[in-house]
C-alpha cells in the first residue's frame, strides 16, 4: 500500500488512528458501507480499532496502512463519524452507552455486556474503494434480507456444508479462513436493552480478554461464535504443525461472509474457548476433535444490530474505483451525481425489498430483469412501438412512477393528458406481445391481467408489493394471476 491517488482500497486492508503503535492497536478495514443519513460511502470497523486508546476522539484521522506501519507509506483514507460510546450501543442520559443484560435458560445469572462494537468513518473524497474482498472470494454482495443468513454447524463428528460454512480474509495471515457456527446449548432471552428471546445462534454470556481495557473494547454479548474448519481441499491433519484459527489480534473488524458473499458480521475478538465450554453441565463439546484442534475461536456481531446501530446499509458491489465527477465530491456521493440519483437509487431499492418479501413479488422482479433489455430495445429501437409508446403517454406516466421512487408521496396519476391508464397498460402489452419474443408476450399479457384487475387504483408504487402478497395468498387464476 502506498500514497498513490489511484490505490483502490479494499477490505482486509491494514487500518489505524494516529496513535497506534503496534499492530495490537490497528485492525483490519471490514468493508465500505453507505451511510444512509445522507448517502456519502464510509468504512467500517470495530469501535476499538477506530478509536484505539483514545475515548474522547472527534473526527480521528484512519491511515491505511496503520501510522505506525514502517513498510510503506500510510495514507489517511477517512475521519471517524460520531463518538466512541456510540459504537457500542444507544448512550444514555449520561452520555455512556447502554449495556445489554441477557440470561441462560436454566441460569439464573443475569449476564451484561454490550451487542455491538463497531464504528464508521467518513471517507475522504478521492479516496477510492471497491468491496471486493482479496484471498479469492469476490465481491460482496449486500447482506442478508433477515436472520442470521447461515445455518448452524453440523453435528459433532459429522462433515459441514459450503451453506454452513463462514469465512473472512485476514490482514495478519493474508489469507482466507473458514469456520461454522456453534450454538449455545442453552439459548438466551432479554432482561433489559430489548425484549423477548434472543436469536438461538447468539450466545447469551459475555466474550472478553484482559487486553479489552488496554485496547478500548468491552464485553460483547449476543454474539456468534465461529470454530474455526480447515479450508477447502484440506483437513484436521494439515493442522497438526500449525495453528487452527478463527482470527487473532489485529484481525478485529474483518466481515464475515456466508457462500453468497453477504455479511453476516463484524469479526469483533477471537480468543480461547467461551464460558461454558469447560463446564459439562453446559457444555460436553469440549471433548470433540473440533474443539481440541481450534487455536481460537472467533466472535462475530450480527450485521443487522451493526447496520441498526451505525444507520449504514451495505449495497450489492458497491465501489467507486474511478476518480468521481466534482459535483460527486461535493454533494458526498461518491457512486451518485445528483442527491436526486440517489434518492432514486434509495427508493428503487425500497420497492424491491419490499416486493422479496412475497412469492408474486420475487416473481414479478425477476421478470422485470428477464426481459427488461428486450423491451427497452423495443420501445427505443422499433419505430411503430414508439409511436404507441407516445401517444399513451408513456414518457409521462414512467416520469411520475420514478418521481414516487425518490418521494414516496408523490401520487402517480390513473390518466395523463386524457389516457387513462388502463388504455396505457393495455397498449403496451399488446406492444411488447406484437413485437416481442414468445416468453415476453406471455409475461407481458400475463401481467397485464394482474394490473387491469387490481392496479388500476394505486396511487404509490409501495402498493403494489402488499397486493402481490394478497394474490399469493388467494391463488386464483380467476383474480388475475398467472398460472
Amino acid at each position: 500500500m502506498s500514497d498513490d491517488p489511484n490505490t483502490v482500497h479494499k477490505p482486509g486492508d491494514v487500518i489505524g488512528n494516529p496513535s497506534a503503535s503496534d499492530d495490537s492497536d490497528s485492525g483490519s478495514l471490514g468493508c465500505f458501507a453507505r451511510n444512509r443519513a445522507d448517502g456519502s460511502a464510509v468504512l467500517l470497523s470495530c469501535a476499538h480499532v477506530l478509536f484505539a486508546n483514545i475515548t474522547d476522539g472527534n473526527a480521528l484521522a484512519i491511515y491505511s496502512p496503520a501510522s505506525h506501519s514502517t513498510c510503506c507509506t500510510h495514507r489517511q483514507i477517512a475521519s471517524t463519524l460520531r463518538s466512541w460510546e456510540e459504537g457500542f450501543g444507544p448512550l444514555n442520559n449520561a452520555g455512556q452507552a447502554s449495556a445489554v443484560s441477557m440470561t441462560a435458560a436454566g441460569d439464573p445469572t443475569t449476564y451484561n455486556g454490550w451487542e455491538t462494537d463497531a464504528a464508521i468513518a467518513q471517507l475522504q473524497p478521492n479516496v477510492l474503494y471497491s468491496n471486493e474482498l482479496p484471498g479469492g472470494l469476490g465481491m460482496i454482495t449486500g447482506v442478508p434480507s433477515s436472520g442470521i443468513g447461515v445455518p448452524a454447524g453440523p453435528a459433532w463428528g459429522t462433515p459441514w456444508t459450503d451453506a454452513q460454512v463462514v469465512r473472512f480474509f485476514s490482514p495478519l495471515t493474508g489469507r482466507v479462513h473458514y469456520g461454522t457456527l456453534v450454538p449455545p446449548d442453552h439459548p438466551g432471552t432479554y432482561t433489559s436493552g430489548g425484549s423477548g428471546a434472543v436469536d438461538p445462534l447468539r450466545w447469551p454470556y459475555p466474550a472478553h480478554d484482559s487486553s479489552d481495557t488496554a485496547s478500548n473494547a468491552r464485553a460483547t454479548i449476543g454474539a456468534l461464535l465461529a470454530l474455526p474448519r480447515p479450508g477447502p481441499g484440506e483437513t484436521y491433519a494439515d493442522y497438526r504443525s500449525r495453528p487452527l484459527l478463527f482470527g487473532q489480534p489485529g484481525d478485529s473488524g474483518s466481515v464475515v461472509v456466508n457462500n453468497a458473499m453477504q455479511v453476516i458480521g463484524i469479526l469483533v475478538r477471537s480468543g480461547p474457548h467461551p464460558r461454558g465450554l469447560d463446564d459439562p453441565a453446559y457444555f460436553a463439546a469440549w471433548q470433540q476433535t473440533e474443539w481440541i484442534a481450534a487455536n481460537s475461536i472467533g466472535w462475530i456481531v450480527p450485521i443487522q444490530l451493526v447496520l441498526n446501530r451505525l444507520n449504514i446499509e451495505i449495497p450489492a458491489s458497491y465501489a467507486q474505483t474511478t476518480m468521481p465527477s466534482t459535483s460527486a465530491v461535493a454533494f458526498g456521493v461518491p457512486t451518485l451525481e445528483t442527491a436526486a440519483e440517489y434518492r432514486l437509487e434509495r427508493g428503487r431499492q425500497r420497492i424491491a425489498d419490499a416486493l422479496r418479501t412475497s412469492r408474486m413479488g420475487k416473481l414479478l422482479l425477476g421478470k422485470i430483469g428477464q426481459h427488461r433489455v428486450e423491451a427497452r430495445r423495443i420501445v427505443l429501437g422499433n419505430r411503430r412501438a414508439q409511436v404507441v409508446w407516445q401517444r399513451h403517454q408513456g414518457p409521462s406516466f414512467i416520469r411520475h412512477c420514478v418521481e414516487n421512487m425518490r418521494d414516496s408521496t408523490h401520487p402517480i396519476p390513473t390518466s395523463i393528458n386524457g389516457v387513462a391508464r388502463t388504455d396505457f397498460v393495455q397498449a403496451v402489452a399488446t406492444m411488447l406481445a406484437r413485437y416481442g419474443s414468445p416468453s415476453l408476450a406471455r409475461d407481458a399479457a400475463r401481467f397485464e391481467r394482474i394490473i387491469t384487475v387490481h392496479g388500476m387504483d394505486v396511487t404509490t408504487l409501495d402498493e403494489v408489493p402488499t397486493i402481490l402478497a394478497g394474490l399469493r395468498r388467494s391463488r386464483g387464476t380467476d383474480q388475475g394471476m398467472p398460472s
